[in-house]
C-alpha cells in the first residue's frame, strides 16, 4: 500500500538525488554524436550587381549535419547556403546545391555538414536589376468615435519610395501599398509607422520599407454664422442689382478648430442674375461656397429675390 508519509520523509534529499540523476543522464545523452537536419538560410549572390533573380526561391536549404548532442542543442548555427553564379545576360539556369556552397560553419564548433537534403537543385531566372520611384498608397481604415471627424486627407511620409528588383516587374509597378491597418475608436490625431508590402512573388525590395501615416482628427462642431452677405453674380455691365434679403444665416459643421476659425468673410453666398430669365425675379436659389473640410447644413432663408434698380439697362 502506498505510504504518503514515508514518501514525504527526507523529501528534499530525494528530490536532489533525482535532479543529479537527470543531469547525469542528460550529460551522457548530449555527449553522444547524433545526426539531424538543420535549415540553413539560402542566399544567391550575383557578383556583377547587374542582375537579380526574378523567380521565387526557397528561404532555406535543409542540410543533414552531425555533431555531439550538446553542440547541436545549445550552439547557435550561423551557417548558410550561398550560390554565386556568374551571369552575363538574362537567362534561367538550374544550379545543383552541394556541401561546398555552405558558408559560416566552423569545424571547431563540432558540427559537420553531411549532405544536402532538400532542395538539391534550384532554378534561377535572372533578369536585369532595375529601380524606380513610386507612390505610396496607405491602407489604413480609420474608424472614428461618434462626434469626431477626419480633417483633410491622411498624409504619408515619404509620399514616394524607391523599389528595386527584376526589370520585368519593376516596370509594372506604379505604387506600393502599406500593410492593411484598422484603427478603431479614434478621437484624436495620430502618427503611425506602417510597413510597406510590395507585390509578393516579384522579388521586389523597397527603400525605405516603412512609412509614417498621419491624420488630423477633431471634435465635430456645428455653428451658425448669422450675417453672411448675399452677392449677385453675373450681373451684366451697366446693370445694378441686389439680393433681398442681402444677409442670410449659414449653418455649418466640421472640425472644431476649422469651424471656430471661420468668419463670415470666409463664406461666399451668391444668387445668379442669369437665372432671372429661367425662374423670374423671386425665389432664386442661394449657392454657398465653403472652405474645404467644412460642410453646409442649411442656409436660412434658402432662396432670395432679385431687385433690379430702376433706370438701369435690362
Amino acid at each position: 500500500m502506498f505510504n504518503l508519509r514515508r514518501l514525504r520523509h527526507n523529501l528534499g534529499l530525494k528530490l536532489g538525488a533525482l535532479a543529479i540523476a537527470l543531469l547525469l543522464w542528460s550529460h551522457v545523452k548530449t555527449d553522444k554524436k547524433y545526426e539531424t537536419v538543420v535549415d540553413f538560410p539560402f542566399v544567391v549572390s550575383e557578383a556583377s550587381g547587374r542582375f537579380v533573380v526574378a523567380n521565387e526561391l526557397p528561404e532555406a536549404i535543409a542540410v543533414k549535419v552531425a555533431g555531439v548532442g550538446k553542440d547541436l542543442m545549445f550552439r547557435d548555427h550561423h551557417g548558410r547556403v550561398v550560390l554565386r553564379p556568374r551571369i552575363s545576360r538574362r537567362e534561367a539556369i538550374t544550379v545543383d546545391v552541394n556541401l561546398q556552397n555552405i558558408e559560416g560553419v566552423d569545424p571547431n564548433d563540432g558540427i559537420e555538414p553531411i549532405s544536402i537534403e532538400t532542395p538539391r537543385s534550384v532554378v534561377l531566372d535572372f533578369d536585369y536589376l532595375d529601380t524606380r520611384e513610386v507612390a505610396v498608397v496607405p491602407r489604413v481604415d480609420v474608424q472614428l468615435e461618434p462626434g469626431y471627424t477626419l480633417v483633410g486627407e491622411m498624409s504619408v511620409d515619404p509620399a514616394k519610395v524607391r523599389i528595386g528588383g527584376p526589370r520585368r516587374y519593376v516596370r509594372q509597378v506604379d505604387s506600393v501599398a502599406t500593410d492593411s491597418v484598422t484603427l478603431r475608436g479614434v478621437k484624436r490625431g495620430f502618427t503611425r509607422a506602417v510597413p510597406l508590402r510590395p507585390t509578393e512573388g516579384w522579388n521586389l525590395a523597397v527603400t525605405p520599407d516603412e512609412v509614417t501615416v498621419s491624420a488630423d482628427v477633431q471634435v465635430l462642431l456645428e455653428r451658425r454664422l448669422r450675417e453672411v452677405p448675399v452677392i449677385v453674380a453675373h450681373v451684366p455691365r451697366g446693370v445694378t442689382a441686389r439680393a433681398v434679403p442681402d444677409i442670410v444665416a449659414v449653418d455649418i459643421v466640421g472640425g472644431e478648430k476649422l469651424v471656430n476659425a471661420l468668419g463670415e468673410e470666409d463664406i461666399t453666398v451668391t444668387i445668379d442674375y442669369r437665372k432671372r430669365f429661367e425662374i423670374g425675379l423671386d425665389d432664386l436659389p442661394i449657392d454657398v461656397k465653403l472652405p474645404d473640410e467644412i460642410r453646409l447644413l442649411r442656409v436660412s432663408p434658402p432662396t432670395a429675390s432679385l431687385l433690379v434698380e430702376t433706370g438701369t439697362r435690362r
